[in-house]
């Protein structure tokens, strides 16, 4: 795969009234590099790395990658999940930090897309992440992020994985990826019932108060 297709050029940032009226869409129109029909769009920070604030010099992104933590499973679930859906990165970091960390955890280069804090739009008078100006069906899509308001204009497609720092037992990853293996092999016409049930076996799923472990969620394989 081509390093062009591992990047996309920034946009500003979209402003987006408190109702995201059509119009105020500004969809960035980034073609498919894979034939698969879903899109796993994954936040980055916390939920496949971590890298301790008392190493970030104020002001600047100046990284010590010898000092980055890597969650459990990372690789292989990037690599696993590339046979099933379509990867997009989307952090709410700026591109300067985030490429080297991403350069180092996709090894087999199955990230399609990139995309960066300067991507995210404003809803409510909070910077989230629309998966609208991807330009996909959002029937296909699903988005994996430890903090519930960034994907709070599509809840519908969001999955809540367990903040992460440096838990070595952590298998939040490598669970969640049995459930996003079935949900990809049933193939589904809309993604979202099924995530839905995932959503429902936590009444604390969207409160930032509480934590989430998505192992707890695992008898769901019964019902999908």
């Amino acid at each position: 795969r081509s390093d062009k297709t591992l990047f996309f050029d920034p946009t500003l940032s979209i402003s987006r009234g408190s109702e995201a009226g059509e119009d105020q869409k500004r969809n960035l129109k980034i073609k498919k590099q894979t034939n698969l029909n879903l899109t796993l769009v994954i936040d980055l920070d916390e939920t496949l790395i971590h890298y301790p604030d008392e190493f970030l010099k104020e002001n600047e992104y100046k990284l010590n990658l010898s000092k980055l933590e890597i969650r459990p499973y990372c690789f292989e679930f990037l690599k696993t999940m590339s046979k099933y859906y379509e990867i997009i990165i989307f952090t709410a970091a700026n591109q300067t930090y985030a490429d080297p960390i991403i350069d180092l955890i996709d090894k087999e280069k199955v990230v399609s897309y990139r995309l960066y804090r300067q991507h995210m739009s404003v809803y409510q008078s909070d910077s989230i992440k629309d998966l609208s100006i991807l330009d996909r069906d959002l029937n296909k899509m699903i988005i994996i992020d430890n903090t519930p308001s960034n994907f709070k204009l599509q809840k519908e497609n969001g999955i809540y994985i367990k903040t992460w720092k440096n838990d070595v037992k952590d298998d939040s990853l490598e669970n969640l990826a049995k459930i996003l293996i079935e949900i990809a092999k049933i193939n589904p016409n809309d993604v979202r019932p099924y995530i839905k049930e995932i959503q429902e076996f936590s009444d604390s799923l969207y409160e930032s108060t509480e934590e989430f472990s998505l192992h707890e969620s695992f008898s769901l394989r019964e019902h999908i």
